[in-house]
């Protein structure tokens, strides 16, 4: 982890190039790319334009015998969140938190960038912790 001397933007500790989906992917190709990449969130595309995101709980809604024959676009969540790759972290966090917004499309110039969810921000965190709060020598008995 870098060390920070400022609060750093969300472009580095996102997430890059995340797998995506089309809106006429089957559901199934959106569950199994899900846990191909061990992904809860998946942004959605329509040809190259960002339209949407899809979570693992949006697919819920879907019956398993269904996935095959049911498409991303029944299922996912139009006009996503995003933010610019130079967004301060800290409003990128206060925005998710204020929303309950479990992930963030990243975007420069109206592109997808990267992703960054709950997950990434407790990784973050933790190691960043770790790294401020070492423990000292000795410090260690039981």
């Amino acid at each position: 982890m870098t060390h920070f001397r400022h609060v750093p933007p969300i472009k580095a500790v996102m997430t890059p190039f995340p797998h995506a989906v089309s809106l006429h992917d089957t559901a199934l190709h959106a569950r199994d790319s899900m846990r191909a990449h061990r992904v809860h969130h998946l942004p959605v595309k329509d040809q190259h334009a960002l339209v949407g995101i899809l979570s693992e709980r949006d697919l819920l809604a879907c019956e398993e015998s269904e996935l095959p024959h049911r498409t991303v676009a029944e299922f996912y969540t139009g006009q996503p969140h995003t933010v610019d790759i130079d967004t301060p972290l800290d409003n990128v966090l206060a925005t998710m938190a204020e929303h309950h917004i479990g992930a963030m499309l990243v975007v420069h110039k109206d592109h997808l960038a990267g992703i960054f969810t709950n997950n990434d921000a407790c990784r973050w965190f933790a190691t960043y912790l770790r790294e401020q709060f070492r423990p000292s020598p000795g410090t260690d008995a039981a």
